[in-house]
């Protein structure tokens, strides 16, 4: 369900409640109330197994009070679901509180900016230089000019303007595509017709990227949501399958040192900085190294995530539900015996949030003001600052996506932990790859771009992305 529907329906679905029930809530005692008392027993008895592991725990200090799940004040998304109608309404009006964001607080305070427009002619060269490379085994750096113009005057400029008559019919352009779709390795019989549709088809997958050049169309929020499903299918896959050329290729750029790339608009798209508490980043590792190796060793302590994709998700959700949860990586609802695990590595990644919030603060002040008085009550812990949710890659790197839930006038800031070489950070609308190091951050608009990750070559390389998705965001 797309995010802009399931926003729609919970809004429906609020507001029917609150026409059936204008009473002040009752507290009233649920069943889950019970569940409680039992799983906290089980918690006290299942401590002691903190004693018998394996690898020396890590000692850090508390960082805050409010940072890891409590069974009888936090709820997780089935407990939220028994709440009654007037609990839910109380809840929605009292607890749940929200300012929206605007396309401006992406513009950051300080930092060398850049402004980066994405050509959709340079995406669509660079897609026929690797098909020629492929087919001719040879190393190329350019089309030939003559192939070029044909391209540029018969594709390009027809996709711009949507002429369907704009094709030449004499017999030198007619020889021109066939010479074309053999430069590109095309199966013989080659004819110009079907050179035409192949080339047809690559501008129309890329053909979007046009309006970051279109000073009539700067809102690049508006230009990725009409893109539909099938043509975002189409981009992950060509960037997935032009992985490993996609590095050799001549305009890719490499982003090494703090700096801010924007739109013509000042908004930010991509922010590396450094980060101001190098302690917190060793903290922070030895915590997710520990936590993945002793979860590794013991497979009972291995949440569906992680059994899955080696992710976990820690924080309070809203994701197919009507109210905020706390996510079950953070309740350990697989196995309550882990629970001392997770609250561990949440403490010690206190420091480490902290510096984050910092960077977000002093760069993106509006949208730490906003974000910062987002609320959602007793529901869930707080233990990432501004941010209500983290997901934690262990030593995995992503595929090509792009991050549709989450909020599109907002950041998502990722962190890589560890001692290795690759995973990189690939943009490929932007033609940017980030070598991201321990130590840096980097903030960008997960909604808007596709990224992914370069293979990793050698080390373990661990992330952690702090992000807010757009259902937090709610006006009654």
């Amino acid at each position: 369900m797309q995010p802009s529907i399931e926003k729609r329906k919970n809004e429906n679905e609020i507001s029917n409640l609150i026409n059936m029930f204008q009473e002040k809530p009752v507290k009233k005692l649920s069943c889950h109330a019970r569940h409680n008392k039992k799983r906290k027993l089980e918690k006290e008895q299942n401590s002691t197994l903190s004693r018998d592991y394996n690898i020396s725990r890590p000692i850090f200090p508390l960082i805050t009070s409010d940072i890891i799940f409590d069974p009888n004040r936090h709820w997780t998304q089935h407990a939220t679901r028994g709440l009654c109608t007037r609990d839910k309404i109380y809840y929605i009006e009292n607890e749940w509180k929200s300012v929206p964001l605007c396309p401006l607080d992406r513009i950051s305070l300080g930092g060398v900016k850049i402004c980066k427009e994405i050509s959709a002619k340079d995406l669509l060269v660079d897609m026929l230089i690797r098909e020629a490379r492929s087919a001719n085994n040879i190393e190329l750096s350019d089309v030939p000019s003559n192939f070029l113009l044909l391209v540029n005057k018969e594709i390009i400029k027809m996709g711009e303007y949507d002429d369907a008559n704009s094709y030449s019919d004499n017999a030198k352009n007619k020889r021109l595509w066939v010479a074309l779709g053999r430069w590109l390795g095309m199966e013989e019989p080659v004819i110009r017709r079907d050179v035409c549709r192949h080339l047809r088809s690559k501008w129309i997958d890329l053909k979007y990227a046009v309006d970051f050049q279109n000073n009539e169309l700067q809102d690049i929020l508006r230009t990725t949501s009409y893109i539909s499903q099938k043509e975002k299918a189409c981009l992950i896959i060509s960037a997935r399958d032009n992985l490993f050329s996609f590095k050799k290729l001549v305009k890719l750029r490499h982003l090494t040192v703090s700096e801010c790339v924007t739109d013509v608009e000042g908004r930010t798209l991509v922010h590396l900085a450094l980060l101001n508490n190098p302690g917190a980043v060793i903290q922070a590792t030895d915590a997710v190294n520990y936590y993945y190796f002793h979860t590794l060793n013991n497979p009972s302590y291995r949440s569906d995530e992680f059994w899955k994709n080696f992710i976990e998700h820690f924080g309070v959700y809203t994701q197919n539900n009507l109210l905020l949860f706390t996510s079950s990586n953070t309740a350990s609802s697989h196995n309550t015996a882990h629970q001392e695990c997770v609250n561990t590595l949440l403490r010690n990644l206190g420091p480490l949030s902290t510096s984050v919030n910092e960077f977000v603060r002093k760069f993106y002040g509006n949208l730490y003001e906003k974000v910062e008085k987002l609320a959602w009550g007793p529901f869930a812990p707080r233990p990432f600052g501004i941010f209500p949710m983290i997901a934690i890659n262990y030593n995995t790197t992503s595929d090509y996506y792009w991050d549709e839930h989450d909020e599109p006038n907002s950041l998502c800031c990722l962190v890589a932990l560890g001692e290795f070489e690759g995973g990189e950070l690939c943009f490929p609308q932007l033609q940017i790859v980030v070598p991201l190091q321990p130590g840096q951050v980097v903030a960008f608009s997960s909604r808007l771009l596709l990224h992914g990750n370069f293979p990793l070559t050698k080390g373990i390389r661990h992330s952690i992305v702090y992000f807010v998705h757009e259902t937090f965001f709610h006006n009654l």
